[in-house]
């Protein structure tokens, strides 16, 4: 998808690809926030619907009873870097901040109950975090059970621009939860 023309203002647009909205379900079960789309998301338009998507809710979210399609999904940054890596540095600002002004879904789903755990792209390259992916997705669907909107923040890329606060990595965070707002985030 092309971007917005909103996205003009953005000082990442000339470093970037396409655009990818969000998946807003009438009634989310749960808000997943991660980094980045995956660029095939880009052509099919539709958030999870890459091998990738399929695989973590075949893998991770059916065997607890839900869809993807039931699931708000969002990114920190909608676009598709051209390096393909979330960016750094100045860039990082750049791109996180322009990003929030489409924000209006998670404003509108309110969540108070937030969940840190590794990104599922890291198995690739470690398999073992596995369980603390499972983990952290039940511990989702339980406080979700309870009556709270929660929100997963997955992987240290989303950790460090949702939550600058939370200092070291993704291996002290893990599983950790604490209610807030959406205005925390980001410094909103």
């Amino acid at each position: 998808m092309t971007k917005p023309d909103s996205c003009r203002t953005c000082g990442y647009y000339n470093l970037s690809t396409g655009y990818l909205a969000d998946n807003v379900p009438e009634r989310p079960r749960f808000a997943l926030v991660r980094a980045m789309p995956a660029k095939d998301e880009l052509v099919m338009l539709q958030p999870m619907a890459h091998a990738g998507g399929r695989a973590f809710e075949r893998h991770y979210l059916l065997p607890l009873g839900i869809r993807a399609m039931d699931l708000l999904v969002t990114s920190v940054i909608r676009c598709v870097p051209n390096g393909r890596e979330f960016p750094a540095g100045r860039e990082k600002g750049l791109a996180v901040k322009g990003c929030r002004q489409y924000d209006g879904a998670l404003w509108a789903y309110n969540p108070d109950v937030f969940v840190l755990t590794y990104s599922p792209t890291m198995l690739f390259k470690q398999p073992n975090l596995e369980t603390f992916i499972k983990r952290a997705l039940e511990l989702v669907v339980k406080l979700s059970d309870d009556g709270h909107k929660v929100c997963l923040l997955l992987g240290d890329e989303t950790k460090d621009a949702a939550t600058p606060w939370l200092t070291g990595g993704m291996k002290k965070w893990s599983r950790h939860y604490w209610k807030g707002t959406y205005h925390e985030l980001y410094k909103v």
